[in-house]
C-alpha cells in the first residue's frame, strides 16, 4: 500500500458531531486512526461515535504536538505523587485540568489506540491518589462503601489477624 504523504488531512468527527481537521502524520499516533487512515479513503469524514468533542479536541491536540517526536515514557511503577518529576513540562501542563476530564480521556484513548496518552492520563490519576487516604479517595472520585459495616469489620479483623499471624512468624524465625 502507498505510504500517506504529510499533507494529507484527515477530518474526525466527534459523537457529538464537532469537526478536527488533523495531518495523516499526526494521526498515524492513533492505532485507531493509523488503520483508517492505510485502509479507507481520507477523504470522506470518520466519526470515533465513543469519544466526545471536548475530548476529541484534546487527543488532536495531543496527536499533534507528538507528530515530529516520541512522548518521554513513564517508568513505573511511579517514583512521586508530582506528576512533574516524571513527565515532560508540556505533558505535565496538558494534564493539568480538572479530573473528569482526564477521566474521559483514559477510555478515549484507550478506544482510539493511543497507548502513551493512555499512560500519561493514568498516571496523572495515580499521582493524585497517591497523596490521598482511601477516605479522601472514597469522597473525591465519588466512591461508593460496597461493603456492610460487619463485612468491613470482619476484613479489618482478618487483616489484624493476618499481621499477628506474619509478625509472629517473622519473630519465630530470629529466634
Amino acid at each position: 500500500m502507498e505510504e500517506l504523504k504529510v499533507t494529507n488531512q484527515l477530518t474526525i468527527l466527534s459523537k457529538d458531531g464537532e469537526k478536527f481537521q488533523i495531518d495523516a502524520k499526526s494521526a498515524s499516533r492513533s492505532g485507531l486512526l493509523k488503520s483508517i487512515t492505510n485502509d479507507f479513503d481520507i477523504t470522506v469524514p470518520v466519526t470515533v461515535e465513543e469519544v466526545n468533542g471536548n475530548i476529541l479536541k484534546k487527543i488532536v491536540e495531543y496527536l499533534k504536538h507528538y507528530k515530529e517526536c516520541e512522548p518521554k515514557e513513564i517508568l513505573k511503577p511511579l517514583t512521586s505523587s508530582k506528576l512533574s518529576d516524571f513527565v515532560d513540562a508540556w505533558d505535565y501542563e496538558f494534564t493539568n485540568i480538572d479530573k473528569d476530564i482526564i477521566f474521559e480521556l483514559i477510555p478515549a484513548a484507550n478506544f482510539m489506540d493511543i497507548a502513551p496518552l493512555l499512560e500519561l492520563a493514568c498516571a496523572k490519576i495515580a499521582s493524585i491518589m497517591t497523596a490521598m487516604d482511601p477516605e479522601t479517595i472514597k469522597k473525591e472520585f465519588d466512591i461508593l462503601e460496597d461493603m456492610t459495616e460487619e463485612e468491613q469489620k470482619k476484613m479489618e479483623e482478618d487483616e489484624l489477624k493476618e499481621f499477628d499471624e506474619t509478625t509472629e512468624t517473622t519473630e519465630t524465625e530470629k529466634k
